[in-house]
């Protein structure tokens, strides 16, 4: 028998995991029309395996997809949901996750953050500032999208463009 300290524990543990479940069917059946993570933006780097553009017989490993953008550009979260975390890498650049229930999408390469570790997030709002690289001149993000631990091809859950 439960007393009613663990009946009411068991009672939001079976809550977190239906909100989850419900939030997860919810983004996979968007599958292919979710917004861009940028309103302006062209892939220039597709997700998987691929030749390395420059050194003959290297391959290399792209665990999302990169989209050039405009300076200054706008980045948003694809779907409602929590930043999960937040980080910056050793260039100073930042990183946000945000959970989907299930799934994880990875907004890498924002000079400034909008958003707080544990924040509701929704479709379309604005997260940060894709960084611009003064030396390259060029305005990218790298986007990620998994689900669990399994990585996932960004474009195959944007809407075309």
């Amino acid at each position: 028998f439960f007393n009613f300290e663990e009946n009411l524990r068991f009672s939001l543990l079976n809550s977190i995991i239906l909100s989850r479940i419900k939030l997860s069917n919810s983004f996979s059946a968007n599958k292919g029309s979710l917004p861009w993570p940028v309103s302006k933006g062209l892939v220039i780097s597709k997700f998987g395996k691929q030749k390395h553009p420059v050194l003959a017989g290297v391959n290399i490993e792209n665990n999302g997809i990169e989209i050039a953008t405009e300076s200054q550009g706008v980045c948003r979260s694809i779907f409602d949901g929590n930043v999960s975390s937040i980080l910056t890498m050793p260039n100073g650049t930042k990183v946000v996750m945000i959970r989907h229930g299930e799934y994880i999408s990875v907004y890498s390469n924002l000079g400034d953050v909008f958003v707080e570790k544990g924040q509701k997030v929704e479709t379309k709002e604005n997260i940060g500032i894709v960084y611009t690289s003064h030396k390259e001149g060029t305005t990218v993000i790298d986007f990620q999208l998994w689900k669990s631990s399994q990585k996932l091809n960004p474009q195959l859950w944007l809407m075309k463009k």
